[in-house]
């Protein structure tokens, strides 16, 4: 939870109104975290940012299926934050990525092990900035 509330807490800074689990109208699966602007006082018409934080490393693609889905509010942003098995597993997701991402600006963020095996600390931080299909800059960390 420490990462949905940093950008809830973000969120509210930069003037949205953040939700958690947040349906879009009842009309999606619930999203960890929405950004909304311009409010009429009737409709929310601007998705700032769709974020989306997975634990569980078996749910890792349906965690970019939720960031990637056809929807009627396409997000200005989004985040995704996972815990990833190994740097092979980061590649493949990020191949997926690359072929179902419409979103320009999108930052995927995988925690991993440099050893690809199982310890109790994740020691890799994988982060890709996308926009749509393309990545257009990538970083890596490594606590020592």
């Amino acid at each position: 939870m420490t990462e949905i509330e940093y950008f809830s807490r973000l969120g509210s800074m930069l003037g949205y109104l953040p939700f958690t689990e947040d349906t879009c109208g009842g009309e999606n699966r619930p999203m960890d975290l929405t950004w909304w602007g311009s409010y009429d006082g009737e409709y929310w018409h601007d998705l700032i940012l769709h974020l989306e934080r997975e634990n569980l490393f078996p749910k890792d693609q349906e965690t970019l299926d939720k960031l990637f889905c056809d929807r009627e509010y396409v997000p200005i942003n989004a985040i995704g934050i996972m815990n990833v098995r190994s740097k092979e597993r980061v590649e493949e997701l990020v191949k997926i990525a690359k072929a179902t991402c419409r979103i320009e600006n999108t930052l995927l963020v995988f925690k991993t092990t440099s050893s690809g095996k199982s310890q109790a600390y994740f020691d890799e931080v994988h982060a890709y900035l996308l926009n749509k299909k393309k990545v257009i800059a990538t970083k890596q960390a490594r606590v020592s």
